[in-house]
């Protein structure tokens, strides 16, 4: 059994990466690796049997800004064992190996568990936090916007088509942050953007502005907006005011106190952190914007 780190320009190894990842998560990352949005920002940390990778634990080196400080986080991902070598202690030995190489080295580590395996990462001295979700009822009798009396269509993005797909993420490249707990990694970006919520980014013309949404319940689940500028998510509402009566956002809005605030639940997505930085968390009452989930 060999320990290995950085090797996905071993194409047998990558290879076994992204089949062990289809076996455990059913998804894989190949088409991510193929279109260039792995860098060195994502840090598989695997074990190796002969040519065969068994067990991985990912690192995700995340720039954040916390209030406009920017801070270094590591963001603990991809944790999955081959069934057949489970009950070994392979994730216990890539744990510890990554906390020696980088406890003391960041501003802390965080990851987003689940449910089943809430017992095994306070061994390793992470704690659980509470992360929270900010909400905004509407009232578009009492608005006043430029935008009224227009005929407003949200544009859906074929993301299956390269030239949308190339234009967004340009779009994203010279983005400003709108959420006052941003990311900055590209390629964790892409990722979500490409795969996971591929099928919910719309273009709005009126405010030259993607944003990444879904409506449940008269909800508009706002997960992020991709923009040059700083754009109000209650703008957005008005072009879906005929369908919600309620915006949820999936990140930490900069006015906070023209929200509703409250502990945020999510099934197989506790947050543990490590990390005395990483206390802001709840006592901001911050929520980890929703495309930086690894």
């Amino acid at each position: 059994m060999e320990y290995r780190v950085n090797y996905q320009n071993d194409t047998a190894l990558r290879n076994s990466f992204h089949a062990l990842t289809q076996k455990v998560f059913h998804f894989q990352l190949k088409d991510w690796y193929d279109h260039g949005y792995w860098s060195e920002s994502y840090e598989p940390h695997s074990m190796i049997d002969g040519n065969t990778v068994v067990a991985n634990i990912s690192v995700n080196h995340m720039t954040m800004t916390i209030a406009g400080v920017k801070k270094s986080f590591l963001q603990i991902g991809t944790v999955m064992t081959d069934p057949a070598y489970r009950n070994q202690g392979l994730s216990r030995q890539l744990m510890e190996s990554i906390l020696e190489k980088y406890l003391g080295k960041v501003d802390g580590i965080y990851l987003f568990a689940n449910d089943s395996v809430l017992e095994f990462y306070p061994k390793f001295g992470f704690i659980k936090s509470n992360e929270y979700v900010y909400r905004y009822h509407l009232n578009f009798s009492e608005s006043e916007h430029e935008l009224e009396g227009k005929v407003l269509k949200p544009q859906k993005v074929d993301m299956s088509d390269d030239k949308n797909r190339n234009v967004l993420l340009e779009a994203m490249k010279h983005s400003i942050p709108n959420e006052a707990f941003s990311m900055d990694n590209f390629g964790l970006m892409a990722f979500g953007l490409t795969g996971p919520y591929c099928d919910n980014i719309y273009y709005l013309p009126e405010l030259d502005c993607y944003i990444v949404a879904s409506i449940h319940s008269k909800t508009l689940f706002l997960h992020q907006i991709i923009a040059s500028k700083i754009i109000e998510p209650k703008d957005i509402a008005l072009f879906y005011s005929d369908i919600i009566e309620t915006i949820e956002l999936g990140f930490t809005p900069f006015h906070t106190s023209l929200y509703e605030v409250s502990t945020y639940h999510e099934e197989d997505s506790t947050l543990f952190i490590l990390g005395e930085d990483l206390l802001n968390v709840e006592r901001l009452k911050l929520h980890f914007p929703d495309l930086s989930h690894a």
